[in-house]
């Protein structure tokens, strides 16, 4: 009896539900899909079965139609990987001919040429000017019209690249890609098979716009390739296609139903295309690059002839402990390194191979030997020379305290395995090396100074070695040829000579740093 109850229970529920609605969420869905399905059914495009929750072949012939004409575009972008190149070509080509002229001449082959012809601070400000002329010729008018062709080639490419063949090949497992020439043969498939496939479609396909300039954009690719990817008669057949489904929301419903889902909503990727800014900028860095790159070639070949006048070589190690080598440590944990080790190791050299030799012997010859019309006359030299041998034992203490069992090393030694996670232990080194360096460029500088002064005063001397026997600063010139191993004369413009040439070689760090 009590089960004849509940079957009348049952019953009354049906039956109110019927008459009054349901507050099941699951029934208020169902209603709403089928409700859905119906409508789907007035746009009479027979995409879809309700009964069945299947797709139906129409929907496959569709895609097919749209995969068979837009085929060769999709070839094309697959073989076109490099959007970079694209871009450069989108812009190049709407260059005139004096524009493209303009932007030659800030390629690097060109600025090489140039460079042989010219002195380089002609040459940089030549650069500079025509990187400022080419900039000019992009106002914000020409600048969009670029980006817009551009943001159109993103859309159309998004659009053609789109995985038909993956989908259709659920219709048809035995459909082949881009072969035409056999119609394939479509079976209803299930939604939930194809929803995703769907999704990724409209996210393309419904970012298209019909008033775009897409005449504009097949001759673009006309003009590069030689040929359209699709005629313009077959683009604007699809677009009219696409627009009539976007309006009746075709896809759109489709897709509430393959996804069980009344509120889905479909996300649509919009493209956007800034290339103009970043074209020019590139244009820019690499010219400025190309100048860098031409000002350190053009150093280090005029720092190699000056060592190699100096020294016979431009090998010179002299230095243990402030060198490159020492600056791979830094460089791993991104700390600053050592500045003027290549300078200083020359200075080093020049020191010990020249000042504490030939200069000397020089030295030694006019300032002990000779009688000077007045001792203020000699002090220059006699300080200045003193202060390079001083600087030399400055610079062979400087090096050791940076020795791993140095003062200063081992305090590097220890801090270093802790700057990567200790800020305070990385801020340590960064002072550290900052003074280091100070350091070695305050040797430079002075040794530089005192290596002028004495310039100044050998050829003040050879000047008044000329002189005789009206000399006025040194009296005795002749009872100094008898003393010299040398001759004096030439001995003075050798020394001269190679104290121009180093300070020459010190001024190319010291002026650039």
């Amino acid at each position: 009896m009590a089960k004849d109850n509940s079957s009348q229970v049952n019953f009354f529920q049906r039956l109110f539900d019927a008459l009054f609605g349901s507050k099941d969420p699951e029934v208020i869905k169902k209603k709403q899909l089928k409700s859905i399905a119906g409508e789907l059914a007035k746009t009479h495009t027979n995409y879809y079965k309700f009964s069945s929750d299947e797709v139906q072949p129409a929907l496959g012939k569709l895609f097919y139609q749209i995969y068979k004409a837009i085929s060769p575009a999709q070839t094309m972008f697959q073989s076109m990987q490099n959007q970079t190149v694209l871009k450069t070509i989108v812009v190049t080509r709407s260059l005139n001919d004096q524009e493209a002229d303009n932007l030659h001449l800030l390629e690097e082959k060109t600025i090489r040429e140039k460079a042989g012809s010219m002195p380089y601070q002609q040459l940089s400000e030549s650069v500079h000017q025509a990187l400022e002329t080419f900039a000019t010729n992009f106002d914000m008018d020409r600048i969009n019209r670029i980006n817009t062709l551009y943001t159109t080639i993103l859309s159309f490419e998004a659009f053609c690249t789109y995985d038909y063949y993956f989908l259709l090949k659920k219709f048809d497992s035995s459909i082949r890609e881009r072969e035409f020439s056999t119609p394939p043969h479509f079976e209803p498939i299930s939604t939930e098979y194809i929803r995703d496939d769907l999704k990724d479609f409209i996210a393309v396909a419904w970012a298209l716009e019909k008033d775009t300039d897409w005449q504009g954009m097949l001759a673009f690719f006309k003009n590069i390739k030689g040929i359209e990817p699709v005629s313009l008669k077959n683009w604007n057949q699809i677009l009219s296609k696409l627009m009539t489904l976007r309006n009746a929301h075709v896809f759109e419903i489709l897709l509430k139903l393959a996804t069980k889902d009344p509120t889905f909503e479909p996300q649509i990727t919009v493209q956007s295309g800034n290339i103009v800014e970043p074209f020019l900028e590139k244009v820019k860095n690499e010219a400025l690059q190309t100048l860098n790159k031409l000002k350190a070639e053009q150093k280090k070949t005029q720092v190699d002839k000056l060592l190699n006048q100096l020294f016979g070589t431009d090998a010179i190690f002299r230095l243990k402990n402030y060198t490159e080598q020492a600056n791979t440590e830094f460089i791993k944990h991104q700390l600053p390194t050592y500045t003027f080790y290549q300078p200083l190791n020359y200075l080093k050299a020049f020191l010990i191979d020249f000042v504490k030799t030939d200069l000397r012997e020089f030295s030694d010859l006019v300032l002990v030997r000779g009688q000077w019309a007045t001792a203020q006359l000699a002090a220059p030299m006699s300080e200045a020379y003193n202060s390079l041998l001083e600087t030399s034992n400055q610079i062979t203490a400087f090096d050791g305290k940076l020795d791993d069992e140095g003062e200063i090393g081992i305090k590097i030694k220890t801090l270093l395995p802790r700057s990567g996670r200790d800020k305070e232990a990385a801020n340590i080194i960064n002072t550290i090396v900052g003074d280091v360096n100070d350091r070695a460029k305050g040797y430079l500088i002075s040794s530089t100074r005192d290596l002028i002064t004495i310039g100044k005063m050998i050829k003040a001397l050879l000047e008044d070695y000329a002189k005789q026997p009206n000399s006025e600063m040194v009296v005795n010139w002749k009872e100094l040829d008898h003393f010299a191993e040398h001759p004096i004369k030439e001995c003075g413009v050798e020394i001269y000579k190679k104290i121009y040439l180093f300070v020459s070689l010190i001024q190319t760090y010291i002026v650039s740093k």
